[in-house]
């Protein structure tokens, strides 16, 4: 738990201007390391991942669309629907 908080604490020598670029990039990496090895940390982050994949595809819907020959209209009362459901 100590070890912990020293990752996290504050160190006066960057602020004095004491600390070379390449000890503060060192403690920065150790920082970053101890954060992403926190496993709620890696949910959060694949849950985001995740749930972002289907609105990036969405963009081609239009194009699928037009693809199997449908009237554009079909688009626009696909994504009305859509919406209309993201708000129940």
């Amino acid at each position: 738990m100590v070890n912990n908080l020293r990752v996290f604490s504050r160190d006066d020598s960057i602020y004095k201007g004491n600390a070379s670029a390449a000890s503060i990039w060192m403690d920065s990496w150790a920082a970053t390391k101890a954060v992403i090895k926190v496993k709620t940390f890696q949910i959060i982050v694949l849950q985001g991942i995740i749930g972002s994949l289907p609105w990036t595809a969405m963009v081609f819907f239009t194009m699928w669309f037009e693809l199997i020959g449908e009237h554009e209209g079909t688009f626009v009362h696909t994504m009305m629907l859509l919406m209309q459901c993201s708000n129940l």
